[in-house]
């Protein structure tokens, strides 16, 4: 390794870090192990590196290490709202209480229409870049052993997925960016539902676009919860199962 490798020049132009640490990760070749040790370097005058003998990396080491990259506007401390159900280093998860909110619709078998219609109390999980939402009943804060169902609208797939079309979803997973996915989510324009569970959607006698069409006319004043399609999954089930 080349002298001019050891240090890096950040952003700022005015601070240069030098090369302190390395952590190797080991596994198998299935990818379903892992190992991390983490070594100290030493660089001679010519700019050679050597690793030290290394120790296993814990937990708590790995978590102050990434607390350290993070940037500055993430390290600070977020109030936990009661409607965070899960957080993590790779997702977020949240619920809605049941509330009236404005629909868009965009589709060709109810045209271009929107109303203030009533929604089901709805959990929603961002992983990555991808949004998924379900269902729940009550107005309680939803537990672990909660049953979700499936989300009664459109652009949402059999396992929660969300179709965000052309919408940008926020960067992170930071509690306060729960606004940013919740934007996406309601200012979109529905367009279709899922075409193989169309008639999964809802149980309603007339299909989905008779339920909806009854709802965009204002013709139910809160949601009606017996539609509701159970997924046959618990909250905790489907958090685990989207974000393992």
């Amino acid at each position: 390794m080349e002298n001019n490798d050891v240090h890096v020049e950040c952003l700022d132009r005015e601070t240069t870090l030098s090369l302190c640490g390395a952590v190797l990760l080991y596994g198998t070749s299935q990818g379903n192990k892992y190992f991390a040790s983490i070594h100290g370097v030493n660089v001679d005058k010519d700019g050679r590196v050597a690793l030290e003998a290394g120790v296993q990396a814990t937990v708590e080491g790995l978590t102050s290490m990434f607390e350290c990259l993070l940037p500055e506007k993430e390290k600070e401390c977020d109030f936990v709202p009661e409607t965070i159900l899960s957080f993590g280093v790779n997702h977020l998860a949240w619920w809605c209480p049941p509330r009236t909110r404005r629909a868009w619709f965009d589709c060709k078998k109810l045209g271009k229409k929107t109303a203030e219609v009533p929604y089901p109390g709805l959990v929603f999980i961002a992983k990555q870049r991808c949004l998924y939402v379900f269902a729940v009943k009550g107005n309680g804060r939803p537990k672990p052993e909660t049953e979700l169902y499936q989300a009664p609208v459109f652009n949402v797939g059999t396992e929660g997925g969300v179709c965000l079309g052309n919408s940008i979803p926020p960067e992170g997973f930071s509690i306060k960016s729960v606004g940013e996915w919740e934007t996406v989510f309601f200012d979109s324009r529905f367009t279709h539902p899922d075409g193989h569970i169309e008639s999964r959607l809802v149980l309603w006698k007339g299909g989905v676009y008779s339920f909806w069409e009854k709802m965009l006319a204002g013709e139910m004043s809160e949601f009606p919860e017996e539609v509701l399609v159970t997924t046959k999954r618990t909250v905790s089930e489907i958090i685990t199962s989207i974000t393992r």
